[in-house]
């Protein structure tokens, strides 16, 4: 079954607590990765990360790892990435092989 999550309006931290603790079962992903990559940019965004308290980044932190389903190590190398460039990107491959 695919359900569609729309976040119109951002939640307060009360109510991504409240989120948090209540959808222990629940488990979401994208449909690509530019797709899961806009979301957490907007989540970044929308909830001023960059100057939330450290207790307040952990709830949020938890809300984004959570939706995507992304392990911590992505997550952070996603905020870092944000923190650096103001914006989450896929980055394209490149080979590396020997010249010809």
């Amino acid at each position: 079954m695919i359900l569609m999550l729309t976040d119109a309006r951002t939640m307060s931290i009360d109510e991504l607590k409240a989120f948090l603790t209540s959808s222990d079962v629940l488990t979401f992903k994208g449909n690509s990765w530019e797709e899961t990559y806009a979301w957490i940019e907007r989540t970044l965004i929308s909830y001023g990360y960059l100057s939330r308290p450290r207790s307040e980044k952990g709830l949020i932190r938890a809300y984004m790892q959570k939706i995507p389903a992304l392990s911590a190590s992505q997550l952070t190398r996603l905020i870092r990435q944000f923190r650096c460039t103001h914006q989450v990107r896929v980055h394209a491959y490149k080979r590396h092989c020997f010249p010809s």
